[in-house]
């Protein structure tokens, strides 16, 4: 059977392209996974129900792409995808991945995994060396109100998934909805895998100087959401990341970065 694809975010690994699969005159919105095989230049795939090889049958709308997942195309040589089924796709994706690992021994061994797929992000912090200052929010994190922290509210950086935005310019666009700063020139640090066992998010890390000529408006957040804008001086947020008031990963690791750098020493250009 042929499916057309209606819409492909090819660039994010494991992201979900939303396809309109056409069987037994009825029309079925079902996904594949593309795990990094890059843009699409085809204009349709051929998928099937039935594993080509083992013969066994998919089920439950899942669909087979073998021609996708060959060595070097996408996946490592010693990876064979045998299932990409979509469990959730209600506000991110999650999926329930089959595959055989070959390893270096040899041996065949099949694991079955979930993956969370919510797309990209960028964070950027902001700093101003003349005061010795740093901008981060607050804001209710309901995963970590699930996990043990009391209240839910969790100091940060400013971040946000990139969606259709480049990093920098995403990384801009949270800073001014967050924090009310239009900055100037930014620096890219790196990009991080943050929980690599299960969530496929890449994360682009930035820094950027900011003061007072840069506030566009209060900040605060936009449509549903309510952030806290805390300056507070640099040492202060490096004693909270040491009293575990700080346990955001990618604030600490912005935090760390400009004392690394030793960017807050440096004489203001």
């Amino acid at each position: 059977m042929i499916i057309q694809l209606k819409q492909c975010v090819s660039s994010v690994p494991l992201r979900a392209c939303q396809t309109m699969l056409s069987a037994g005159g009825r029309k079925k919105r079902d996904a594949i996974s593309l795990a990094h095989i890059g843009p699409i230049a085809r204009p349709s795939l051929r998928l099937f129900n039935q594993h080509p090889e083992s013969g066994q049958r998919a089920g439950n709308g899942v669909l087979y792409a073998p021609e996708f997942f060959i060595p070097g195309a996408g996946m490592p040589r010693n990876i064979t995808l045998i299932k990409d089924k979509i469990l959730s796709d209600n506000y991110f994706i999650l999926h329930n991945i089959t595959y055989d690992l070959t390893r270096s021994d040899g041996e065949l061994v099949r694991h079955k995994r979930e993956v969370y797929d919510r797309g990209n992000g960028a964070t950027i912090l902001l700093y101003n060396r003349e005061r010795q200052t740093v901008v981060l929010t607050r804001q209710f994190r309901v995963a970590t109100w699930v996990n043990g922290n009391p209240d839910g509210m969790l100091i940060e950086s400013c971040a946000g998934l990139l969606d259709a935005d480049e990093p920098e310019a995403c990384a801009r666009k949270e800073a001014i909805e967050e924090t009310g700063y239009k900055v100037g020139a930014v620096e890219k640090l790196f990009e991080l895998y943050m929980s690599p066992g299960g969530v496929t998010e890449l994360i682009h890390f930035f820094i950027a100087e900011y003061d007072d000529s840069h506030l566009a408006w209060q900040g605060g957040g936009v449509e549903d959401e309510d952030i806290d804008v805390l300056e507070m001086p640099f040492t202060d947020a490096l004693a909270k990341v040491a009293s575990g008031e700080i346990r955001d990963g990618k604030t600490v690791i912005l935090l760390q970065q400009l004392q690394l750098r030793g960017v807050m020493d440096q004489a203001r250009s």
